[in-house]
């Protein structure tokens, strides 16, 4: 989701990128319609037959959501300095910055960043 995004941002005319408030809130809006996905994924029967289940909190969701876009966006923070920042902000409210200390988050984040190394975009 994170490279859709930043594909978005380019094809947009530039004076859009002055919405960052607007552009935020629609990314929140992306994660949160994917995390509810997952869950109503883990809700069916079938799921019910396997013991699925989604154990996953909505702000564990949605760091990661941010994390990854960090991620994107770091590889041309030139082109993108004003929406890296407030990227970086969002990653530092309180409510997201423990989830950057725990061992079993930063793992995940590692590996993903790992397999995004070979990807060119």
């Amino acid at each position: 989701m994170a490279m859709k995004v930043v594909q978005y941002l380019k094809d947009w005319n530039p004076h859009t990128l002055k919405h960052r408030t607007f552009i935020l809130t629609t990314l929140k809006g992306g994660f949160l319609y994917s995390y509810r996905g997952l869950q109503n994924l883990t809700k069916g029967p079938l799921a019910d037959n396997i013991g699925a289940q989604c154990t996953v909190r909505k702000e564990v969701f949605l760091w990661f959501g941010y994390q990854a876009l960090r991620h994107v966006l770091l590889k041309k923070r030139a082109h993108w300095r004003e929406f890296y920042t407030e990227i970086e902000a969002e990653l530092k409210k309180p409510r997201y910055r423990s989830f950057a200390h725990q061992p079993k988050f930063v793992r995940v984040l590692r590996v993903g960043e790992q397999h995004l190394k070979g990807i060119v975009f």
